[in-house]
């Protein structure tokens, strides 16, 4: 962009109570905007981006009357930046896109690129990983050809996360040793050490303990080369990832002198969120080695500094700690009442959690044994003290209280244990609802199950065409009672085809069949429920249409082979299968086209004589990091009377 440009930008910036180094900030871009000085103005997007803003600080609004696609572009950033620090996820994408597009028409590729990382950052934070790359690769690409490192170094650590909570360990372990590599000049070391904490955490991931220690050393020898680096969160974190690191390699380990390390360091910083976690993972180590009362008490410590500093989450893992701690001691009265309190935390954090009740049930058990007990000992006393003229009387009413009090318990415990098969079976039934009855069976009967490879499944994928653009349409009550409808319209054709439904992603939806069968059909039969989602969805567009209300389009794509499958975590299970398999089917999905189901050669070869169906072949097609892929339509075959 030449100076003659820059000159005729007209702007002003609306600004109240920011800081001073904001002020500064912003009159410094009014003069670089002015001398046409775009690596500052660049530079000090990326500054803003990461500058720590409090909550009550109002951020920028322009006022631009200029049709510069140039200034266009680093108006919407900055916007996007804002809406970053307020916490307004899905308008900061939105604004990043708008730059980005802004920045293409001006034939900017420094700042096309880098709004895309900005995109991906924003979509990150709402929970959305699986179009990072397309975002992420370009921009690595352009920004390395420039020797950029500042660029270069978070938008690898974005594809290493992205790909991390993918569940790619391969893609991770890639991006992530690049992270290290690009972060190793000093200039750069704050990077460098969150890398090497990366690295420590995906090695425990994959129980290799010593190489996890290893990363945590490294990084403790290199916080003292790096004072540029605010050390203390680091350093708790790095001694927090230590202790949980030896107790996983021994149960038995004694983690509190390092935890309270870390505890000491997050002090030091002021975080109480930190503080509030290491209270319960002090009080779970003494659990663990059974020194209860130690457990009880730092878990009370954490739970009235919760309550002092209004920590949510902190709060329901100190109380899960306080009443497994009671319950152990026999104090089981105590133990229910933080139980209580600790349901309806997990209430409000996760409203959907199917826990089963089955362990309420057994302390009001143990609280009502305690309280007879009680009952018949205060009899037993009151019947000494008494005269000689009343004790045969006494005695009479001690052993009718006993009567009535073990007849009362009697039914009492009938009842809880009706109550308690109830709970049972409904548990069982939450089991079996996002579980297969195989891997649920064996969670009951092990309390663990292993991971199973399958030689010949398939999977299926859907996806709504812009789906973005149709939910901004629609109210959230309307969006989800949409999304609840299809869906559930979805499980029933799973059910009737006998496939099984692994999980949604927000609007993708995916299902497998032959997991839990491996009898021939199994392809058949998930093709063919394919076909009827298609179906139903191009009937519910049209029907939501004459209502006048905006409907959804889908893509449906399906691909046969090898996948592992099984659960992963100790709470709330999840089943999910892993393989290339998976990430082929995705691609069917993404290269097909709205109300038509496409398939891969695989799945052809399985089902193509059948003849109740009819192909339509699409030659190669270039599906994104799998090369050319031969790709079929399918439909059903039509009955001409």
């Amino acid at each position: 962009m030449n100076r003659s440009i820059f000159l005729t930008l007209c702007f002003s910036f609306s600004l109240t109570s920011f800081g001073q180094w904001n002020t500064g900030l912003i009159d410094s871009l009014q003069q670089a905007f002015d001398a046409a000085d775009t690596s500052y103005v660049r530079g000090n997007i990326n500054r803003l981006l990461e500058e720590k803003v409090a909550p009550g600080d109002p951020l920028i609004e322009f006022h631009v009357d200029s049709n510069s696609y140039y200034f266009f572009g680093f108006v919407n950033q900055f916007n996007g930046i804002q809406a970053l620090h307020r916490n307004d996820l899905k308008k900061a994408s939105d604004l990043f896109t708008k730059a980005r597009t802004y920045f293409e028409m001006a034939g900017d590729d420094h700042g096309f690129h880098h709004s895309g990382y900005l995109i991906s950052h924003a979509e990150s934070r709402l929970g959305v990983f699986n179009q990072s790359s397309a975002y992420l690769i370009p921009a690595l690409n352009y920004f390395k050809e420039k020797g950029d490192t500042a660029s270069v170094i978070p938008i690898l650590k974005g594809l290493s996360y992205a790909y991390y909570m993918g569940k790619d360990q391969k893609m991770e372990s890639y991006y992530r040793d690049q992270q290290l590599n690009w972060s190793m000049n000093p200039s750069y070391c704050n990077d460098h050490l969150e890398a090497l904490r990366t690295l420590s955490r995906s090695y425990r991931e994959q129980n290799k303990f010593d190489s996890s220690l290893y990363a945590l050393e490294m990084l403790l020898d290199e916080v003292a080369d790096c004072p540029q680096v605010d050390s203390n969160d680091l350093l708790g974190m790095c001694y927090t990832e230590m202790a949980q690191t030896r107790l996983m390699m021994d149960s038995s380990y004694n983690a509190d002198p390092l935890l309270y390390r870390a505890f000491r360091k997050f002090k030091q910083s002021h975080n109480p969120f930190w503080c509030g976690h290491i209270y319960s993972v002090r009080a779970d180590g003494q659990f663990m080695n059974g020194n209860y009362k130690r457990a009880v008490e730092l878990a009370d410590s954490g739970y009235q500094y919760c309550v002092e500093h209004e920590l949510v989450k902190e709060k329901r893992d100190n109380l899960s700690a306080l009443y497994q701690g009671h319950a152990a001691l026999g104090n089981y009265k105590e133990a229910f009442r933080f139980y209580q309190e600790y349901i309806r935390m997990q209430s409000v954090l996760d409203p959907g959690d199917g826990w089963s009740f089955m362990k309420e049930e057994e302390m009001k058990l143990k609280a009502e044994k305690d309280r007879l007990l009680m009952l018949i000992e205060n009899e037993r006393v009151l019947a000494s003290e008494s005269n000689q003229r009343n004790v045969y009387l006494g005695l009479g009413l001690l052993v009718l209280l006993i009567s009535v009090g073990l007849w009362s318990r009697l039914r009492f415990t009938r009842k809880a244990k009706a109550s308690i098969e109830k709970e049972k079976e409904r548990s069982e039934d939450l089991l079996l609802n996002i579980l297969p009855a195989q891997i649920a069976d064996e969670l009951k009967l092990n309390g663990s199950s292993r991971a199973r490879s399958h030689d010949m499944v398939t999977i299926l994928f859907t996806d709504f065409r812009q789906f973005t653009q149709t939910a901004e349409r629609l109210s959230a009550e309307d969006l989800v009672q949409e999304l609840d409808y299809c869906f559930s319209k979805f499980d029933q054709i799973c059910e009737k085809y006998n496939i099984e439904k692994i999980k949604t992603i927000g609007d993708a939806y995916m299902a497998v069949g032959g997991i839990d069968d491996q009898e021939e059909g199994s392809c058949l039969r998930t093709v063919q429920a394919a076909l009827e989602m298609s179906a139903f969805m191009k009937e519910r567009y049209l029907e939501r249409q004459k209502e006048g209300k905006f409907g959804f389009e889908m893509r449906v794509g399906l691909h046969t082979g090898r996948v592992v499958a099984g659960i992963v975590g100790v709470k709330k299970f999840q089943y999910d299968i892993w393989g290339d398999t998976v990430n082929t089917a995705s691609r069917m999905e993404s290269n097909g086209e709205v109300g038509k189901v496409n398939i891969s050669h695989t799945t052809y070869e399985q089902i193509k004589d059948d003849p109740t169906l009819t192909f339509e072949s699409r030659g190669k097609i270039e599906a994104k990091g799998k090369g050319a892929i031969d790709m079929f339509f399918v439909a059903r075959q039509q009955i001409i009377a």
